[in-house]
């Protein structure tokens, strides 16, 4: 056992901290799970009874990168500075936050409070000077690393981008072939749902006026099943949201355009920070490639429909004065 560790930490509770930083390591790296998991024999070692270990799981599939989203670790913190815990492990000291904020508050209350940090090499102790830096350095390192890795993903999507080949999304009346190309359906009544689509709203003053028409006519939307590459579709009636998102694609042109959407962060009344997607302009697109793939409208088409859905936005805004 540790010499760090003291009776007055064995009397606390001992918390196995495991978090995963997204849905899909949630879903598919189960493993890490387990792990993390493996942590309560560690603390039991270490001289902990286990009725003093105490999991908390319920941020798994909530990223680490960005400060107060947590809440079961924001209760973490509480209950550290209620002196309710001994010791917190997580795989890697490191894993415990991946922002200079939470993992600075987490040391700081531990070192106020008493409590360890640990994980599956070491025990370190907030409140000593020396383990003091090392939990600082090992969490900047950590930080560095996760911006580095942003970054080098970030310059391989423009990269692809720039060839025309990164795609987020496919649009419904799509297949996306070998990842990188986009052609059209090969099933004849998908075309035509969504050739039927464009031709109403040409003889539509407004998306109201099309989306009434649309739902008085019974008509049923091809919606891409996830995860088909754009070759399994559902059947129903289209949304409104979603009937306005197909108008406006310059896909649906032939046109190639990145970025498609952009990312607002925005805080909300109870203090969590919340990511909202926007379209972009056409002036704020880094890449525009025509013909790019087969159309169902020409480029005129869509740039009529857009100056269509403009005037009409502007018609219903409200006046001022």
């Amino acid at each position: 056992m540790s010499e760090k560790i003291l009776e007055k930490h064995l009397q606390l509770l001992a918390v196995i901290y495991i978090r995963q930083s997204s849905e899909g390591q949630v879903r598919n790296n189960r493993e890490s799970y387990f792990v993390q998991l493996g942590l309560q024999k560690r603390a039991t070692e270490l001289g902990w009874h286990k009725d003093r270990v105490l999991i908390i799981d319920g941020d798994t599939g909530v990223s680490a990168s960005e400060p107060g989203q947590r809440e079961r670790f924001t209760q973490l913190l509480q209950q550290i500075r209620d002196g309710k815990i001994g010791i917190v492990f997580a795989v890697d000291v490191s894993r415990l936050a991946r922002n200079n904020m939470d993992f600075s508050q987490l040391t700081h209350w531990c070192a106020m409070y008493g409590a360890l940090v640990g994980d599956l090499r070491q025990v370190l102790n907030p409140a000593l000077p020396q383990d003091g830096l090392l939990l600082g350095i090992q969490c900047a390192m950590a930080v560095h690393e996760l911006h580095a890795i942003k970054e080098r993903m970030q310059r391989g999507a423009q990269q692809k981008a720039s060839r025309g080949e990164l795609y987020l999304g496919i649009p419904a009346g799509y297949v996306v072939i070998d990842n990188r190309h986009l052609r059209k359906h090969a099933d004849a009544r998908v075309q035509h749902a969504i050739n039927s689509v464009f031709k109403k709203f040409a003889s539509c003053v407004s998306v109201n006026q099309l989306f009434d028409q649309l739902r008085g006519e019974n008509y049923l939307h091809p919606r891409i099943v996830p995860g088909s590459h754009g070759e399994q579709v559902e059947w129903s009636p289209v949304a409104y949201r979603n009937l306005m998102k197909m108008l406006k694609n310059p896909t649906y042109a032939g046109i190639y355009a990145y970025p498609r959407h952009q990312t607002k962060t925005r805080r909300s009344p109870s203090g969590k920070m919340m990511k909202t997607l926007r379209v972009t302009r056409r002036d704020e697109w880094q890449v525009e490639l025509h013909n790019h793939q087969p159309a169902y409208i020409s480029v005129e088409t869509y740039h009529a429909n857009m100056e269509k859905i403009a005037m009409n936005a502007q018609r219903s805004a409200p006046s001022g004065g």
